[in-house]
């Protein structure tokens, strides 16, 4: 993408979660497994064992990463691998790889946003088929969001090998990467240990756009939870007449 979103959204249906959202000004980041995806973040990076000096390579890259030392000084150390039988590098091997899904799958969650507001398809799917709302967050420079990255969306599977980079930098280049079907949904993400919730500033929301079913008497739940926050705006989401488009119309707050 060649230029960043000011606003990034977050589709919620009406859950006590979504409502906790708001309520305690917090945001989630969600392990892998509850996704409705599960080819989400299943890349498999490759298995093949290469040449020892880039296993040595690599390894220097870890302890430099783990340990804080000079490039020549992890080189120095990793010299030993060249002294262990290939059975034990294979065992070195699957450990890597258990440590990347176990990243994926246990420690790592992730913060979902989207740059769109008005996408038929996000409304049916997480906003409880539009009877759900959407929060607009503002990003910039000087908040949390700052951090967040584009989902890069590919036509075909990528490739990954464990010993081209840090377990951790492998992990994250999975995470932001989706097959080109979901490309619809522009999706920006951001990475922090699964679970976490994470406060954010009053003025970061800006906005909250309500879903074209949205029942009444969950706009007025809203209403009462965000009282306060005199400066958010609230939108109504209408059909377009005669086309296959939805509009956002701001409306006053009841």
């Amino acid at each position: 993408m060649s230029t960043e979103p000011n606003s990034l959204y977050k589709y919620r249906c009406v859950s006590d979660l979504s409502l906790k959202m708001l309520k305690e000004s917090k945001y989630y980041f969600a392990p892998v497994h509850t996704f409705n995806d599960p080819l989400d973040c299943a890349v498999e990076p490759l298995y093949e064992l290469p040449s020892i000096e880039k296993i040595i390579e690599n390894q220097a890259k870890v302890l430099q990463d783990n340990d804080g030392i000079s490039l020549q000084e992890a080189l120095r150390k990793s010299q030993i691998i060249r002294k262990i039988p290939i059975p034990e590098l294979e065992k070195l091997l699957q450990r890597l790889r258990d440590d990347i899904q176990n990243m994926l799958r246990v420690e790592l969650g992730i913060l979902s946003l989207s740059e769109k507001n008005d996408n038929i398809l996000m409304w049916s799917h997480y906003a409880d088929y539009h009877k759900g709302f959407c929060i607009e967050f503002k990003r910039s420079q000087t908040n949390p969001l700052r951090v967040s990255q584009p989902v890069q969306y590919v036509k075909e599977y990528p490739c990954f090998n464990y010993f081209d980079d840090l377990p951790g930098n492998i992990a994250t280049k999975i995470i932001l990467t989706k097959a080109d079907s979901w490309s619809y949904e522009a999706e920006w993400r951001g990475i922090q240990k699964a679970n976490s919730e994470v406060p954010y500033a009053d003025d970061m929301i800006t906005g909250i756009i309500f879903g074209l079913n949205m029942p009444e008497d969950h706009k007025n739940e809203i209403y009462q939870i965000v009282k306060d926050k005199k400066h958010i705006k609230f939108y109504q989401v209408e059909l377009m007449p005669r086309k296959f488009k939805l509009a956002t119309t701001q409306i006053n707050k009841l």
